[in-house]
């Protein structure tokens, strides 16, 4: 008798998971001696994890005298994530030059809740120019639900090619 107010301890587990706030409900029935007028109360969760970073690494492949050949990179989320990660992506000459030397590309890449590598595939097209090894870069933008660590891979294009010979 005379107490108005009684508290309810939830015991909430605590985690390292980048995610969103979550709800929660505590319902109130069969009351004894007493009328329920509000039988719902929400809890929230706040997430304080930080939100994990995405790297991407460098490539080498060697050029061949015809075709293609894929240079893969791999982009990388630090820590998994409670959460959809997306980032964009765009391939960008340097020494290489988009079109003679490798095909562009551009798109985004998406890590569903829990994965934390994918793989972005740059076409190389192969000549039989002596030349000097070239580079190009995958450049990474955009992020969501991510932060990122290492913006850039850089692509080599490993020269095949003998030099050409003098006759007299």
């Amino acid at each position: 008798p005379g107490i108005s107010t009684q508290t309810i301890n939830v015991a909430v587990t605590g985690d390292l998971l980048n995610e969103p706030d979550e709800t929660f409900f505590v319902n109130l029935s069969g009351p004894s001696n007493a009328t329920i007028s509000d039988a719902q109360g929400a809890g929230t969760i706040l997430n304080d994890d930080a939100v994990p970073g995405l790297t991407i690494n460098d490539v080498s492949v060697t050029e061949g005298n015809i075709g293609s050949v894929n240079a893969t990179f791999t982009v990388s989320l630090l820590a998994a994530s409670g959460q959809v990660v997306t980032v964009n992506y765009a391939a960008a000459g340097g020494t290489a030059t988009a079109g003679p030397d490798f095909v562009a590309t551009s798109g985004s890449i998406t890590f569903p809740i829990g994965t934390t590598t994918q793989t972005i595939t740059v076409v190389v097209n192969g000549d039989l120019t002596n030349e000097a090894d070239e580079t190009f870069t995958v450049n990474l933008s955009a992020p969501v639900n991510a932060g990122i660590s290492d913006p850039q891979g850089v692509g080599t294009i490993v020269n095949d090619d003998p030099v050409p010979g003098l006759s007299m």
